[in-house]
């Protein structure tokens, strides 16, 4: 679970140290996993000045409305 955080200005320099889901952007939540997770919570997070607010690979769906998303993100869910 993650819930009820403050991001901002995260992931300054990317992550790329998992080949099968990459970011070189910032994020403010970034969840990956090699085989599809089940039971991923992720909601009242306020997210800032990112460009993902949420980046996920292998999560079930998240909602945008869970989370709030204010000045400076450029995309605020990323689902792949």
């Amino acid at each position: 679970m993650i819930a009820w955080n403050r991001f901002s200005n995260d992931n300054l320099d990317g992550d790329t140290d998992f080949s099968q889901a990459t970011d070189s952007q910032t994020t403010g939540i970034f969840l990956a996993s090699a085989a599809p997770l089940s039971g991923t919570v992720v909601l009242g997070n306020e997210i800032r000045n990112v460009y993902y607010g949420i980046l996920t690979f292998h999560v079930p769906p998240i909602a945008v409305s869970a989370n709030h998303f204010g000045n400076g993100v450029t995309v605020p869910v990323m689902q792949q």
